[in-house]
């Protein structure tokens, strides 16, 4: 009975019975209350993410994400009105999909086909008879600036196989995107033999 009435105890009855300091007995108080108050806090927390991940909230997220892999944990969680990281965990460890960066690649249409074949026809010509015992540097420059219209890294799709990331296929031409074409860096030719500077030719 005793035990249990200290336990029951204010601050300032623990003080006028073991004779403690105050700021020694008030200090140690704060500091339990603030432990109960977040450890209650957690466990609550805790409970309320384990009852928001249920079977029916899984397979709406897994319908939402089926109709359009193309949406973002931020949206799914507006949508499902949760945090982003239940979002996270969902998709991850519930269903196993995976965020993936979409794939780009350019569609060569039959004209530009037929102007690289032609170019290549070409040159290949002019290192088999023109530019015999000439050094051949080919520049490793870029021949085009072009703006950005989309961003790599956040343009993603969420799904389980990498296979089934759709790729995104580009038609348009870099002047018609905003691009601007810079001077293009054939390569260079120069003569093998020492002294001579005078031939030195561009393709």
């Amino acid at each position: 009975m005793e035990e249990e009435t200290r336990h029951a105890m204010s601050p300032k009855e623990v003080i006028e019975f073991f004779n403690y300091p105050k700021s020694t007995v008030y200090d140690q108080w704060k500091a339990w209350n603030s432990f109960k108050k977040n450890d209650a806090h957690r466990k609550k927390r805790s409970r309320s993410l384990g009852a928001t991940r249920t079977d029916e909230f899984v397979a709406e997220v897994k319908r939402k994400v089926n109709e359009d892999g193309n949406k973002s944990y931020a949206k799914l969680a507006a949508e499902m009105g949760c945090s982003k990281q239940t979002i996270a965990n969902t998709i991850n460890k519930d269903l196993g999909y995976s965020s993936y960066k979409k794939r780009h690649r350019m569609i060569l249409i039959e004209g530009t086909r037929e102007s690289r074949r032609v170019k290549a026809a070409a040159l290949l010509n002019n290192l088999k008879h023109e530019t015999a015992g000439l050094l051949r540097f080919f520049s490793d420059e870029n021949i085009f600036s072009l703006d950005q219209n989309s961003n790599g890294q956040n343009d993603r799709w969420i799904c389980q196989n990498v296979d089934e990331v759709p790729v995104v296929k580009h038609t348009k031409k870099e002047k018609e995107k905003g691009g601007s074409i810079l001077p293009h860096f054939s390569p260079f030719f120069f003569s093998s033999y020492p002294g001579n500077t005078n031939s030195i030719t561009r393709w």
